[in-house]
């Protein structure tokens, strides 16, 4: 997620192009205890990489989902998570590819790849 979120913020300067990549935070509601406790299970996991995440509820869930908190036990929340737009992100990312000798097929099935080198080649 971190080396994720690190590539995503500086992609748009790597394609040259506008990606739509934005820090918007993401919330997972929950709604069950089972759920509960599979969150509090990955947020032990998730700490020693310092991700900034956390269960929320009551007011809190509320400030991020408007009458979430009627609805919702609780909600896993990351402040730092991000989003690009698709529309935005596959053809910066294409042009860029293209930049760079790639050349993109579209509508066709992939069956294989060559491979030299430990990398993907033109056949």
């Amino acid at each position: 997620m971190i080396e994720s979120l690190r590539l995503w913020e500086g992609m748009n300067a790597t394609v040259q192009g506008e990606t739509g990549f934005r820090r918007t935070g993401i919330v997972f509601a929950v709604e069950s205890d089972a759920d509960i406790a599979r969150y509090e299970t990955w947020l032990d996991h998730a700490r020693p990489y310092q991700i900034d995440a956390r269960l929320i509820s009551g007011p809190e869930l509320d400030r991020h989902i408007p009458g979430g908190g009627s609805r919702w036990k609780a909600a896993l929340y990351c402040a730092t998570d991000g989003r690009a737009e698709p529309q935005k992100a596959a053809p910066a990312i294409a042009a860029a590819a293209r930049r760079a000798g790639a050349v993109i097929l579209t509508d066709c099935a992939v069956r294989g790849l060559d491979r030299a080198g430990g990398k993907v080649r033109r056949p």
